[in-house]
């Protein structure tokens, strides 16, 4: 299955984010909400592209986490990646297991 991208299809991942977690957690804003992970991956990009358009070399995959998103009652967790990916925590997930419905829904299994 297609992994989920926020750079590539925000609308898909609004989507799953509200099949997850419920439609509360897509119209959130604040800290560590989806709209400020979208803000922070943005600046990101931009300081990137500045620091590369020096080398003409942009790098097609940077390790790490942009962003920490919490799910309904901060229960879940799920981390932007810098290429726009997300990935869902099983470490921060409640007694039920949902790893199978993230996976299905495009989300990575981190």
């Amino acid at each position: 299955m297609k992994k989920l991208n926020v750079i590539e299809n925000l609308e898909e991942v609004k989507i799953a984010f509200e099949l997850m977690e419920g439609k509360s957690i897509v119209q959130y804003i604040g800290e560590y909400s989806l709209e400020d992970a979208l803000t922070l991956l943005n600046k990101y990009t931009m300081e990137l592209k500045k620091y590369y358009s020096v080398r003409k070399e942009y790098p097609k995959y940077i390790p790490g986490t942009i962003a920490t998103i919490y799910g309904k009652g901060g229960i879940h967790r799920y981390f932007l990646n810098p290429n726009g990916t997300i990935r869902f925590s099983i470490f921060h997930m409640s007694y039920k297991d949902v790893s199978k419905d993230a996976e299905s829904l495009g989300f990575i299994i981190d």
